[in-house]
């Protein structure tokens, strides 16, 4: 379990891999607000995006106090910022309540709080998109600020 903007999460433990604390993201120049930045893990390159920006939920700053919860999906990795990581614990996939949102699985009713049970397939699809769509649409907008450089100039 974990939480996000107030509100408890869960999300299949077999597509999670290991949970970083302290590492600092290093920024992506004006890269899309949910991408918090990339961190080296072992070796590879990680995009690191916040769960909150996904869901539309109340964000705080990112911090390297945020705990980044290192999710695999459909052979993608990527990193996903949360406000606090608490413990593992069985939900009987039965015993969830429907959801309206693609991203979740159901609701977990009889916890207290009420715990939503995200979908780990489509957090990881639904982040690559997010990202991937504002490169998209500034590779296709030669006026977008993320493409525009000043040209090299020699001396």
């Amino acid at each position: 379990m974990f939480e996000c903007g107030g509100q408890v999460f869960a999300t299949d433990l077999a597509a999670m891999r290991e949970v970083l604390s302290g590492k600092l993201a290093t920024p992506v120049p004006q890269a899309p607000a949910a991408l918090v930045g990339v961190v080296d893990l072992s070796g590879d390159v990680l995009p690191v995006v916040q769960l909150s920006a996904l869901l539309g939920l109340r964000a705080r700053p990112y911090t390297p106090a945020n705990p980044i919860l290192v999710l695999i999906a459909n052979n993608t990795k990527i990193g996903i910022a949360v406000d606090r990581v608490g413990q593992v614990c069985p939900i009987d996939p039965d015993s969830l309540t429907s959801a309206a949102h693609k991203l979740y699985r159901g609701w977990c009713a009889g916890a207290v709080p009420p715990i939503a049970v995200l979908d780990a397939d489509a957090l990881v699809a639904h982040a690559v998109q997010t990202v991937a769509s504002r490169i998209q649409s500034a590779l296709s907008d030669p006026t977008d600020s993320l493409m525009q450089r000043k040209p090299l100039t020699s001396t």
